[in-house]
């Protein structure tokens, strides 16, 4: 008897710690700022898809982060970015550079306050789903 006891106890005090927890705020790109910017490689709605994957990806995982402003860095930089295609044997990457917001329940490794000039990377097989492939500075 003592033992059932204990073990109700036990159980009552954990579902007690349980109902304390509270729910981090998911990432909020509901906002941001899109600057334009041309390209001669993509077309507007190729790089309006890939933003809408990068925002996806920023509200699942940036807990308590509010993306601010969101640029396609442009044609020209790309060459840069090549080795992303091979690692993730794709065909095509795109780049954006971007800014958020931090919030006091953000990752720790963010930093406080605010991200500057942090880089979405992407990448897709001709003309399919853009897909995430890395990010940060």
């Amino acid at each position: 008897m003592k033992k059932l006891l204990s073990l109700f106890t036990s159980l009552v005090f954990l579902l007690s710690l349980s109902s304390c927890a509270t729910k981090v705020k998911d990432g909020n790109a509901e906002n941001v700022k899109i600057t334009k910017v041309d390209s001669e490689i993509y077309t507007d709605e190729e790089i309006e898809a890939a933003i809408d994957v990068t925002k996806e990806y920023f509200e699942k995982h940036f807990s308590d982060c509010t993306l601010t402003q969101m640029e396609y860095v442009g044609d020209e930089e790309l060459d840069d970015y090549q080795g992303f295609k091979e690692r993730s044997d794709a065909d095509e990457v795109i780049v954006f550079v971007s800014s958020f917001d931090v919030g006091d329940d953000a990752d720790e490794s963010l930093g406080p306050d605010f991200c500057e000039n942090w880089l979405w990377i992407l990448v897709r097989n001709s003309g399919g789903e853009w897909k995430h492939e890395d990010h940060g500075y």
